[in-house]
């Protein structure tokens, strides 16, 4: 069978009045040219015969004078534009040509031009040309092609390794292959193309065999050959599914073997039937399907590798149009709004963008591109913040620690109660490219400091001075030991000015404390962004841009806020806070409206015993306690009574020895050390290997008596193992 050829155009195509001109001497011939059916049909209706035109006026005679030439009206034909790549003038080679270019081909390409047009089917597919078509097209493969089943032609298993279609119905997408037959099916051909009950494939075969007159048949054998594919139930179990086509085929080659059928010849069928579909599965299917999944794997490997060509296109693209710091911003590894285009994710090789799909691209990202932009701009806005605050706290710090530090160096500001502050805002919220450090802090921190601690002291006053009753009006009210009652809520150590100031909030503190906020209180998220920073400076949120979801979820769970007296307690806390404090200063012989803090820690001023104690556990051991102890003995309503000259001898022979033989391990307070600007550390056993290594220090006993290392202002009741707070004057009785 010759190539197919293009069908040539003649003159009768385009109408009467061409075929008469055609018909004529008179009619030109040019060479002939190829025409579409629309160019045809434009020129029919062009074309007019116009009545003759009168002489005009005797020239001479040209070579074609004697002819009559009818006037024609010509209309421009339509400019066909045939693409380049196209297979219209493969016809028109000579047959040698064509076979020789076929010959060069693989067999997908034949597949492709097998599916062209009616004749090339029939060309391609034409048996006769199998040998010099097909096979030589397996031997061109790039891929080596697995070995071919011998019950499929070449076209057949070029479209079962090529195509992943349904076989049945065309559908796309079919990509997987049933074992033994070899055939691709969808979802709802599996349904109608296949029996779902074994019993079905074996009555069909029963009653074949008992029209012989024979009884009946392996079941086990014909349960191998007729199992197609195993699909789950509704409740779960497996079942086999038996193609239909499969069990028509068998039905009609038992019916076709010799009558009689006997039970031997039924039993060689049967195990017939069983080794072939035994060879399909150990010499066809494996290598097969495993060449088809080495394609896929090669396809997928493309297919991300142009993707990500696409997706380097584009942030080029982006980068040059001046989209780069916001490509910088997102990372190249988060940027799945690119990733995600149509554009990009085409399933095509081409590693290149046309002007089109950019313009595409660019209409796609606008939105995403100018919110990434803002992300970013927030996002460095806040880094300068956090750098800024960094600055004040260095410079807060300089100004208020001097070495050798002390306790009251740390009852001071923190960067948080001046941030917010309008003097200091002023300075910090400018612009980024503004040069904020610590210099520039360094001139008005002084002054802040200064503010903000008569603003606190007034506040303070304003709470306690209502509970402290009559007081001589030169005293300072914060310096009374009955004003001692500044702690927070759940702790019982006493605490005044401006010891109240060296609270170390975290995030494990009640909230609303003095210096953070519940989160859900203060919706820190919907304030200014000076006022986010600001409240957030503890966070390490700092890699995940602004808004994103997720970045309130980070380490920090609570909101700082300036120092707020306010937290401290309620007025009638306050007032039963103080009333115990008076009957400790007044039982230890002191004026509560005089006595300070400072007379209450002088070594002469007697330390008490619990009256109410002592009565209610008559047999129980009898201590002696300080003044900051009896404040924190909130068990019961307690009856005091000043310990004598005998017990006071107990008591100090009791804190000696306490001194001088503490063990390291069990002490859980927080120490600071008064040669370091900046070091707190939990426990006197690490706080003794700092001394060793960073001083040179061996007895950390020794320097926390001469006031080297020294208890934190900040230590709560749960960490005062550093007090010597109590003393047995009697052992429990037996």
């Amino acid at each position: 069978m010759p190539p197919p050829r293009k069908k040539q155009r003649t003159d009768t195509d385009s109408g009467p009045q061409m075929a008469a001109m055609a018909d004529s001497d008179a009619m030109p011939r040019g060479p002939t040219h190829m025409i579409t059916r629309a160019a045809a049909a434009a020129a029919r209706q062009a074309v007019q015969v116009a009545p003759p035109v009168a002489p005009t006026t005797p020239v001479e005679e040209p070579f074609c004078a004697h002819f009559t030439m009818p006037t024609i009206n010509h209309v421009q034909r339509p400019r066909v534009i045939i693409p380049k790549g196209r297979l219209q003038s493969l016809p028109e080679l000579a047959v040698e040509i064509q076979m020789m270019i076929y010959g060069q081909l693989e067999p997908r390409d034949l597949q492709s031009l097998s599916r062209t047009c009616r004749k090339f089917r029939g060309f391609f597919l034409n048996r006769a040309l199998m040998e010099k078509l097909w096979k030589r097209a397996v031997e061109n493969a790039e891929d080596c092609l697995p070995k071919q089943p011998p019950f499929l032609s070449e076209p057949a298993f070029i479209h079962l390794l090529y195509t992943p279609r349904c076989h049945y119905c065309g559908k796309k997408g079919i990509r997987t292959i049933l074992p033994v037959y070899l055939i691709r099916l969808c979802a709802q051909c599996r349904k109608t193309g296949s029996v779902r009950s074994m019993f079905t494939v074996d009555n069909c075969i029963k009653h074949v065999l008992q029209h012989h007159k024979l009884e009946t048949c392996n079941r086990t054998t014909c349960s191998v050959w007729a199992g197609v594919y195993r699909t789950r139930r509704k409740d779960g179990r497996k079942h086999s599914r038996f193609l239909k086509a499969a069990v028509v085929e068998t039905l009609e080659r038992l019916k076709a073997l010799p009558k009689p059928i006997t039970a031997d010849a039924a039993q060689t069928f049967f195990q017939t039937i069983k080794d072939e579909y035994t060879i399909r599965m150990n010499e066809y299917d494996v290598y097969i399907l495993e060449w088809l999944e080495t394609q896929d794997s090669r396809s997928r490997n493309e297919f991300r590798h142009a993707c990500r060509c696409r997706v380097d296109v584009v942030i080029k693209g982006l980068t040059e149009v001046g989209w780069g710091p916001e490509i910088k911003f997102i990372g190249k590894d988060n940027l799945n709004e690119i990733r995600a285009l149509p554009v990009i994710c085409q399933p095509s090789r081409l590693t290149t963008l046309t002007e089109r799909s950019w313009r595409k691209v660019l209409v796609a990202l606008d939105t995403w591109l100018k919110d990434t932009r803002s992300k970013r701009l927030a996002t460095e806005l806040n880094h300068a913040l956090r750098r800024r605050f960094r600055a004040l706290g260095e410079a807060l710090q300089t100004h208020c620690v001097k070495l050798p530090r002390n306790a009251t160096m740390d009852c001071r500001p923190q960067c948080i109660d001046l941030a917010l502050m309008p003097e200091c805002r002023a300075i910090i919220d400018v612009p980024t490219s503004n040069n904020i450090n610590v210099k520039t802090f360094a001139k008005v921190v002084p002054a802040l400091v200064e503010k903000w601690n008569e603003n606190v002291k007034g506040e303070l006053r304003e709470l306690i001075r209502p509970h402290l009753g009559h007081i001589s009006p030169d005293l300072e009210p914060l310096t009374l030991a009955i004003a001692t009652v500044l702690h927070y809520a759940g702790e019982h150590v006493p605490a005044g000015w401006p010891t109240v100031l060296a609270h170390k909030c975290t995030d494990a503190c009640p909230t609303p404390c003095v210096r953070s906020e519940d989160p859900e209180s203060d919706d820190v998220d919907h304030q200014d962004a000076y006022t986010r920073a600001a409240k957030t400076r503890h966070w390490t949120w700092n890699k995940i841009p602004m808004g994103e979801p997720g970045y309130l979820e980070l380490e920090g769970k609570t909101h700082r806020v300036p120092f707020n007296p306010s937290a401290l307690a309620s007025p009638a806390e306050f007032r039963t806070r103080v009333e115990r404090m008076r009957n400790i200063v007044a039982a230890v012989g002191l004026n509560p409206a005089q006595a300070t803090v400072e007379d209450m820690d002088h070594p002469d001023v007697p330390w008490l015993r619990c009256a109410s104690c002592e009565a209610a556990k008559p047999r129980d051991a009898v201590y002696a306690i300080s003044w900051q102890a009896a404040y924190q003995h909130v068990e019961c309503d307690a009856e005091w009574r000043r310990a004598d000259e005998t017990d006071m001898v107990e008591v100090r022979a009791a804190q000696e020895s306490w001194y001088s033989c503490r063990p390291l391990s069990k002490d859980g307070c927080w120490w600071a050390c008064s040669l370091c600007p900046l070091l707190n550390i939990h426990g006197l056993s690490s706080i003794a290997i700092h001394l060793k290594y960073a001083h040179g220090i061996e007895t950390p006993l020794q320097a926390s008596r001469d006031g080297t290392i020294y208890p934190h202002p900040a230590n709560t009741g749960h960490h005062m193992d550093h007090v010597f707070k109590s003393a047995c004057i009697r052992k429990e009785m037996e």
